[in-house]
């Protein structure tokens, strides 16, 4: 297995400063359990991970204006998709009577003396006893 070195990374990343930012960045991704970019599964610390993953082309430092770019790529694909997306449709019109449920009619006084004793019970409850 060959080594990676920082000259591996500078054909990618020129600028140092660049490379050591890019590198602790990446590192620290794949260290809270970030997958790797490599096709290979390499058995290695997690700096060496991110440096050959910048070796071999699959990160790298965007700058501001590019970052900006990327975002408003994301936003168009998103919002084009949505469009793209078939609206369902109702096939029966919403009215008030589909919305809302309307109450059952009060059930009629059978006559059978029930209601005696629904009497009786709040009798009892409010301490007034009357049998």
């Amino acid at each position: 297995m060959a080594r990676i070195t920082v000259e591996d990374c500078l054909t990618k990343e020129t600028n140092r400063f660049s490379l050591v930012l890019l590198a602790a960045k990446r590192t620290k991704q794949l260290l809270r359990g970030s997958k790797s970019q490599l096709s290979e599964d390499y058995d290695n610390k997690a700096v060496v991970m991110a440096l050959r993953e910048i070796a071999d082309g699959k990160v790298r430092y965007m700058t501001a204006e590019e970052l900006a770019e990327a975002k408003e790529r994301e936003r168009e694909a998103q919002a084009k998709a949505l469009a793209e997306r078939p609206v369902p449709v109702r096939e029966a019109p919403v009215t008030a009577d589909s919305i809302f449920i309307t109450p059952a009619p009060p059930a009629a006084s059978s006559g059978d003396g029930d209601d005696d004793e629904e009497e009786s019970g709040r009798a009892d409850l409010n301490g007034d006893s009357t049998v």
